[in-house]
């Protein structure tokens, strides 16, 4: 899901902005509308609606809520905490549903939010987004009015403390990379890998995983794992597979790709093609298959400092992609092995990070593989870990595996997969 994408619990659910002045809030000629899509759109007329879920992930990570903190779910009206008179269309809390159109205060006091923040913006900082919701949220519903903060919520500058300049290029540093792996002509001899495990969501509870998950009610129990493959070939091919209902599916071949959600064979859930930031952020989930093609994605490499992980000093090389603004890869100082990569998107109301920690590294035909990679959005709680049990590499792969298909596939089956 997608970087997003990577995350495969969070529903695609919708809801009212701000029509802010950035560059990115102009809509692509052809592209639709927020309010050509979706009802109850008071101010964000005029956004592309490809714009609206990552904002919405946005706000939940800057305030540190769930998408029930604004939107009507449907066990709260049968609890009768909220009434709803128009009860079209039949139950449930998928965006598509009328109970989430319902203007609860919540919804109503974001909107007065938005509008303050993007005034704050265009008349001190020329429109730029330089003020967003986390200024002052960092994390917490209600906005920091101290001076006593959680510092590690507190993102750093893009400015940053580079090197001396006897320390190593970002070209060293990815070479070096390449060879921590294997070497590039051992890499050269991999031209595909099939691996095979389990997804499974957990939540950050004191800074440790935790069991369980956020809900309305505090904790929930955790879910039960998910079967994961994950099929990659050379030069840039890539599709994941997760057996969630008949099955969630995102990939990438070249220059496009496409996500299938678990929903059901509705033509309203029918695949659709990746946003451009989409495709950037799944072509970096996987830099260990392709790391020979790292400097081609990414462009403007600069080492920008040395921090510490885990006990471990590190290397944090930063660059860009055509539409990622900034890619942050961290590299072990003695190893060369990369531990760390954060991505970000350009909403209109500001950067959404992603983040991936690797780990439990195992040679498979000559090359370096992590069996584990946990993947979070930096100050949300939710963290989604990969576990491989099985590595296949070598052997066949049809190139129309990773192509759209026409029609949603159904890919499992209640008694297994499907034929």
């Amino acid at each position: 899901m997608c970087i997003l994408g990577s995350f495969v619990f969070a529903s695609a659910i919708f809801w009212a902005g701000v029509q802010t002045a950035t560059a990115q809030s102009a809509t692509a000629a052809g592209a639709p509308k927020v309010e050509e899509l979706f009802k109850n759109i008071q101010v964000f007329n005029g956004q592309s609606a490809e714009q609206l879920r990552p904002t919405m992930m946005f706000f939940r990570v800057a305030l540190g809520v769930t998408c029930m903190h604004c939107h009507v779910e449907q066990r709260e009206l049968n609890m009768g905490k909220i009434e709803l008179t128009d009860s079209r269309g039949k139950p449930g809390w998928w965006y598509q549903d009328p109970q989430r159109e319902i203007d609860i205060p919540g919804k109503q006091m974001a909107r007065m939010m938005i509008k303050m923040t993007a005034a704050i913006n265009k008349e001190n900082f020329g429109g730029r987004t330089v003020v967003t919701c986390f200024t002052c949220h960092r994390g917490s519903p209600q906005p920091v009015s101290s001076t006593v903060y959680d510092a590690a919520t507190v993102p750093r500058a893009t400015a940053s403390d580079s090197p001396s300049a006897a320390g190593p290029t970002a070209d060293q540093l990815l070479d070096k990379f390449v060879a921590a792996l294997g070497g590039a002509a051992a890499i050269e001899m991999i031209s595909t890998r099939v691996a095979r495990g389990t997804l499974q969501s957990s939540v950050m509870i004191g800074g440790e995983v935790g069991e369980g998950r956020p809900g309305a009610e505090g904790n929930r129990p955790p879910r039960a794992p998910l079967a994961l493959e994950i099929s990659s070939k050379a030069p840039g091919m890539r599709m994941v597979v997760i057996r969630e209902g008949n099955g969630v599916a995102r990939s990438f071949h070249g220059t496009a790709g496409w996500h299938q959600n678990r929903f059901s064979n509705d033509l309203r859930h029918q695949p659709r093609d990746f946003r451009g930031d989409e495709l950037d952020t799944e072509k970096m989930e996987d830099p260990y298959f392709f790391a020979g093609q790292l400097k081609q994605w990414v462009r403007d490499w600069r080492v920008e400092r040395v921090e510490t992980i885990a006990g471990k000093e590190v290397y944090m090389v930063s660059g860009r992609t055509q539409f990622l603004p900034r890619v942050q890869l961290y590299f072990e100082r003695e190893s060369g092995m990369l531990v760390r990569l954060t991505a970000f998107i350009q909403t209109p109301v500001g950067l959404l990070g992603y983040q991936r920690d690797f780990a439990d590294f195992r040679t498979v035909d000559g090359v370096q593989v992590p069996f584990r990679w946990a993947s979070s959005q930096p100050g949300d709680r939710t963290v989604f870990t990969y576990q491989l049990d099985q590595v296949q590499q070598n052997i066949p792969i049809a190139d129309s595996k990773f192509v759209k298909p026409s029609r949603y596939l159904v890919l499992f089956r209640p008694n297994g997969p499907a034929r």
